[in-house]
């Protein structure tokens, strides 16, 4: 048995026509993530040394961004690493299911310094806990 995490950290890039919709100056704005979602305990590192390079760099029609997932949202996710053989040595790796529900809390601008200087986006998510129903009272008159 595994403890779940209070927070899962996910590294990714969305569309500008994307990040405006449903993030940027959008606190309290309802997110859903259609797709799963693979997530991890620690927070990407900000600073210099950024894992970037040319041949992965944002263009202006994308924006990169790093989410922060409440520990509501982390109590859905799977370890995936645990189920491989082997691999009590590595750092644990989270599935989130899709449909994933969540509150934008916050929005922070973060800077990569070095040769490939950028802006990371900081996206706060606060989870909405679902319900789950139980077949009694689904089967009440």
């Amino acid at each position: 048995f595994q403890e779940r995490p209070n927070k899962l950290y996910c590294a990714l890039r969305v569309s500008r026509q994307t990040w405006d919709v449903h993030f940027s100056g959008r606190n309290g704005n309802t997110v859903c993530f259609f797709s799963p979602l693979r997530a991890s305990e620690r927070a990407p590192k900000v600073g210099t040394g950024s894992p970037r390079s040319a041949g992965n760099a944002a263009t202006e029609d994308t924006i990169d961004c790093v989410l922060e997932l409440d520990g509501t949202i982390a109590n859905e996710a799977a370890n995936i690493e645990a189920m491989m053989s082997g691999a009590e040595d590595t750092e644990a790796v989270w599935l989130l299911p899709p449909y994933v529900r969540g509150y934008v809390r916050s929005l922070e601008v973060q800077r990569y310094a070095g040769q490939f200087a950028s802006d990371i986006q900081r996206v706060r998510i606060e989870g909405v806990r679902t319900v789950q129903l139980l077949s009694d009272v689904l089967e009440a008159p």
